[in-house]
């Protein structure tokens, strides 16, 4: 298979449907790893939701874009954030929220390309930083992100009641 030439743009309000698609994947992998704590089905990213966000300056919704085809073959969602908590040294960035690849494109480069595409925007706004949350059980994940210069800072850890 060769790999696709691809472009990362800005979804739009007409993407939702296929953004959606790939969000409730990703959702539906955390259910499958964690069912006493995810929610199977439906993503918590209603259309209205979706819609805001597309307009909202305080998140970015982006898209890989199979150039031949203009299928949509990867989505990343980021919001950014402001830490003004009196504990900690303030920090500005972007928190990635979700981030995924349809199968059969994985392994090209383009999930690299949307971080990098997020980190520019990041850069060109001068924030601080961009972070994530990743799951115990999601190693794949885990290793991509430290590839590609993500480090620990904190652990959260449960107890079951």
């Amino acid at each position: 298979m060769s790999i696709p030439v691809f472009d990362i743009l800005p979804c739009t309000k007409e993407d939702y449907q296929e953004i959606d698609a790939m969000f409730t994947r990703i959702q539906n992998l955390h259910y499958d790893a964690m069912p006493d704590h995810f929610q199977m089905g439906e993503y918590y990213m209603d259309e209205e939701y979706f819609k805001d966000t597309v307009d909202s300056e305080d998140a970015i919704i982006i898209k890989a874009v199979k150039r031949e085809t203009k299928e949509i073959i990867g989505a990343a969602m980021a919001l950014y954030y402001l830490n003004e908590d009196p504990a900690f040294i303030e920090k500005s960035g972007l928190i990635l929220e979700d981030m995924y690849v349809s199968d059969e494109y994985r392994h090209q480069g383009i999930a690299q390309a949307m971080l990098k595409y997020l980190e520019n925007i990041a850069r060109s706004e001068e924030l601080d930083e961009m972070c994530l949350t990743v799951w115990s059980f999601n190693k794949n994940a885990k290793k991509f992100y430290s590839r590609y210069g993500f480090v620990t800072r904190s652990e959260t850890m449960a107890i079951q009641l």
